[in-house]
This record gives C-alpha cells, sequence and structure tokens, in this order.
C-alpha cells in the first residue's frame, strides 16, 4: 500500500507540470485535468458497480493494474494531446478505483475479529506513502530543475509491474 500511494503522489503532483514542459497550452492543460477529475470519478462508479457480487475485488484490481501499466506506457511513449487526455483519464479511472478496491479485498478477506485493524493499517501506509510520495517527486523535480517526468513514469511502471505480480501471483497458487 506504500509503494501504490507513493506512486499516485508522484503523478498527481508532477501531471501539470510535465504537461507544461511538453508545451502544452493552458487551455489544454485545464482539459487535462477535467479528464483526470472525470476518470476518477468515472473510475470509482465503475468499480463499485462492477463489485456488486459479479467480479472478485482482487480480480478488477489486477485488470486496473493491467490497464494503469499501459496507460504509463502511452504518456511515456507518445506526446500527442490526444493520447495524453486519454491515458490521464484511464490513469486516474485506475487510480480512482483502486483507491476503493483495497477496502473491498479487505472487507472480503480480513476476519470479522481483525477488520478494524486490516483498514486501519491499510490507511495507515497509504498515508505513508502520500507523505514520501509527495516529498520524493517534489525533491527530485527540485534538484533536477525540470518537470519531465518520463523517468518518474518508467518507474512508476516498473513499480506497477511488480505490484501486479504481487498480486497476481497469490492468485495462480490459490486456484491449483
Amino acid at each position: 500500500m506504500i509503494l501504490i500511494s507513493f506512486g499516485y503522489c508522484g503523478w498527481y503532483n508532477l501531471i501539470i507540470p510535465h504537461a507544461l514542459e511538453k508545451g502544452l497550452a493552458v487551455e489544454e492543460i485545464l482539459i487535462l485535468t477535467l479528464s483526470t477529475a472525470v476518470g476518477s470519478v468515472s473510475g470509482r462508479v465503475l468499480v463499485g458497480l462492477l463489485c456488486d457480487n459479479r467480479f472478485s475485488p482482487v480480480t478488477i484490481y489486477l485488470i486496473c493494474t493491467f490497464l494503469d501499466i499501459v496507460s504509463l506506457l502511452f504518456d511515456v511513449f507518445l506526446s500527442s494531446l490526444y493520447v495524453i487526455i486519454v491515458s490521464s483519464f484511464i490513469r486516474a479511472g485506475t487510480i480512482g478505483g483502486r483507491a476503493i478496491l483495497g477496502t473491498l479485498a479487505a472487507r472480503e478477506r480480513a476476519s470479522p475479529g481483525k477488520k478494524d485493524i486490516v483498514f486501519a493499517l491499510g490507511l495507515f501506509c497509504f498515508g505513508i506513502g502520500l507523505l514520501l510520495g509527495t516529498f520524493y517527486s517534489g525533491a527530485i523535480a527540485h534538484i533536477s530543475s525540470h518537470y519531465d517526468v518520463t523517468w518518474w513514469l518508467v518507474a512508476g511502471i516498473c513499480l506497477e509491474i511488480a505490484i501486479f505480480l504481487t498480486v497476481l501471483v497469490p492468485l495462480l497458487f490459490k486456484k491449483r
């Protein structure tokens, strides 16, 4: 949970400076921020609808992580305005969706006597990741004197793949 929130903060903190570095106009950046806001709300609503006894939260979490990896790759390698808007919409949607999925997965998997501890520990770890992610993304941007976050996104892709594998491997061994 710490690593997930660490990656979220770096992306959210540097999305506007990253768009400015790519040469987008202010009007285009406003459209970009609108698409991320709509994506975040849409992701939460969609995950709520899909988890209504249709799909497992773990399965949806894996799908969201895969979509997140793909959207980050598009953002790193393609610099068209429309690709940036769509990838930001998808990224914000998966971030919003996974914010709900952690609680749903904990509710599904934790024993009744330990649910409050699991929820508190998850939020505590998420808070530590937010604090560290905000600090390090700002510090690295300050030290490097520019906000081109391609390196940050590539690190985020590696982090997302690691998270994807940590969820996928136990799921595969559970089915055997």
